[in-house]
């Protein structure tokens, strides 16, 4: 029942404002005995508000556990994407910082021999560079053969004939672009590995090349403290060591540092403890990872088209796949007319990649291969001359190419090129 209210206001018998004094007492005493009883009811839980309270409190748990469990939910959830984009990121750019580890390009040639007393260094295959002294040899490129290594295609071969004296020296390895890179951090390098004899030896070493220009640091060289014993079949082989930090070092201002990977055939005494002293024979690698940690990983394998992207930063020439500079090639030219004599129409080629720095341009013959020059065809189509070229405003992403040799007026020049900017 709903308590009653006293009217102060209306007019009464007898002409007063008001309830008369008793009959609002009575409507007091109603009101109070209202009010007990529902604080009764309240105190003894007959009116059910305890178990309104108790369901209350109970959704109210039940909904703190399913928030806290979908909260659980959601968290593994963003966990597991944020897994997955590291591990496209991974997947694209590589955990693998050596490019075209798995000797898949080679736009420079397949094999060369080169003998020397005094220091010299070349690069073979993309990326990958040969160094040696007092050393008689050669090196090529083979086709793994099927089932020996797991993705595979070919391998990178160097054979040392001979050697000069116990000074002698010989090594393959790649430049990786920034001398910090892995700086302060626990490396592995990973090799498939075979020679023609049992028991010749690979030593790795790591060197931090602070790069040329201003005031840079010493360089840093950390040898893996065990060698790779080689066998006639190819064997997977690793190397684990951990990099000097490059706190407070200074590295060149001519943007040519880099991290060294070098793998040695051939060294004095004053590496691994002299176990490749006059080292000759037959060495043959494939699939080389370099990665962050301690343990090697099964070889990454990035698309093609990507490794090749990575190669062409550093090397890039218009030959064709498979044929190389220096040949007499009909296809992947380039061509030009000639508008008034010497100078052409059309003959500023493009790189596909921005190069790592301005690089050096070397045109070759469309005929013969010959270095420096250009082929010169009349309007008949019959070749008139080979034609030195001039290269011009050379940048990051092309070249202009001109002949001060003056070919004809409406002539056409075809040629080859290639553009150089590896460490």
């Amino acid at each position: 029942m709903a308590l009653k209210h006293i009217d102060q206001d209306g007019i009464y018998p007898g002409g007063k404002r008001g309830l008369p004094g008793r009959a609002a007492m009575a409507i007091v005493n109603e009101n109070s005995a209202e009010t007990e009883e529902r604080l009764s009811t309240l105190e003894s839980g007959t009116g059910g508000v305890d178990g309104a309270i108790e369901t209350l409190q109970s959704g109210l748990a039940t909904e703190a556990q399913n928030r806290s469990q979908m909260d659980a939910v959601l968290g593994a959830r963003i966990d597991s994407e944020r897994e997955s984009l590291v591990a496209l990121g991974a997947r694209i750019l590589g955990k693998n910082r050596l490019i075209n580890g798995n000797f898949d390009f080679t736009r420079r040639g397949v094999a060369g021999s080169r003998t020397s007393a005094e220091y010299v260094e070349f690069y073979t295959v993309d990326r990958w560079v040969c160094g040696f002294v007092g050393i008689n040899g050669n090196w090529g490129v083979g086709g793994t053969p099927l089932g020996a290594i797991a993705g595979s295609r070919r391998f990178l071969g160097y054979n040392i004939v001979s050697v000069a004296n116990n000074n002698s020296a010989a090594y393959v390895g790649q430049k990786i672009e920034n001398c910090d890179t892995f700086a302060g951090k626990t490396v592995t390098l990973s090799i498939w590995a075979r020679s023609n004899v049992a028991g010749k030896k690979i030593g790795v070493r790591i060197l931090q090349l602070m790069g040329t220009g201003g005031s840079p640091s010493a360089n840093t060289s950390t040898e893996c403290p065990a060698v790779a014993i080689l066998t006639t079949s190819f064997k997977r082989h690793s190397f684990t060591v951990t990099l000097p930090s490059m706190a407070g070092k200074t590295r060149g201002n001519n943007g040519n540092d880099s991290l060294f990977v070098v793998l040695d055939y051939c060294a004095d005494s004053t590496f691994y403890a002299g176990q490749i002293v006059a080292q000759t024979g037959l060495f043959e690698i494939a699939q080389a990872q370099l990665e962050e940690g301690g343990v090697a990983t099964d070889f990454d394998f990035r698309p093609l088209a990507l490794e090749l992207t990575l190669c062409q930063r550093y090397y890039e020439n218009s030959y064709s796949e498979d044929i190389y500079p220096g040949s007499a090639a009909a296809v992947g030219y380039a061509s030009a007319l000639v508008a008034t004599s010497g100078y052409f129409l059309s003959a500023s080629p493009v790189f596909k990649v921005p190069k790592r720095s301005v690089p050096a341009v070397t045109t070759y013959r469309y005929d013969n291969g010959a270095t420096g020059q250009m082929s010169e065809y009349g309007t008949t189509g019959s070749l008139q001359a080979g034609r030195p070229t001039s290269i011009t405003n050379i940048s990051t992403n092309g070249f202009e190419i001109r002949s001060d040799s003056s070919p004809g007026a409406g002539n056409a020049v075809r040629y080859h090129w290639a553009a150089d900017s590896e460490l």
